[in-house]
């Protein structure tokens, strides 16, 4: 596993054992109702380590509304085959109808609500991710900076001690007499 998926595999052994997460789960009695919330929460968390105690409530709220979702969409079924085998009954037709509609209705707006609610969970998390990128390319910028300012800082060492050694070479050359009167053809006193 590289970092970034070590850092997601114990974010999410985090966001397991998080309290509202371990109550919503241990609400469903029927296992594949719990099975399916697990593993729906698994597969929209496992590469989000990022996430904040509010986004992971709103994921156990999507994951709710996919088994309610779910459930419902169960129950419309049942009540079609219920109205399909009493086409002759005209009463419990009209309540099977009315039952239907009611039932459409909650589908509906429990899509709904999913939908806002992933749209919200994507917006926000792309923002903050968005931020993040930019703090960490102005990190990057300010470290490249840097960089070249230590750059500079040894290039201005190397000429300051290469303008020293010249110096000093400077001075042991005009230490020397005889060779100064050779090359110039003067001594000290006919400059003096």
């Amino acid at each position: 596993l590289n970092l970034q998926q070590k850092r997601s595999v114990e974010a999410l052994g985090k966001f397991l054992t998080a309290p509202r997460f371990l109550a919503a789960i241990n609400n469903y009695t029927d296992t594949k109702d719990r099975y399916l919330f697990e593993a729906e929460y698994v597969r929209a968390t496992w590469d989000k380590p990022d996430l904040t105690s509010d986004e992971i409530n709103l994921y156990i709220n999507v994951c709710m509304d996919y088994i309610h979702l779910k459930n419902i969409h169960n129950n419309i079924n049942k009540l079609n085959r219920m109205f399909d085998e009493a086409e002759d009954q005209q009463d419990l037709t009209v309540r099977l109808a009315e039952l239907l509609k009611t039932k459409s209705e909650e589908y509906n707006q429990c899509e709904k609500r999913m939908e806002s609610l992933i749209q919200k969970l994507q917006g926000d998390r792309a923002k903050r991710v968005a931020n993040r990128d930019r703090d960490n390319a102005s990190l990057l910028s300010l470290v490249q900076l840097f960089q070249a300012e230590e750059e500079r800082k040894i290039m201005l060492k190397i000429a300051e001690r290469q303008r020293q050694a010249v110096k000093e070479e400077a001075d042991e050359l005009e230490s020397f007499p005889d060779w100064k009167s050779r090359v110039l053809g003067i001594s000290k006193e006919d400059v003096l």
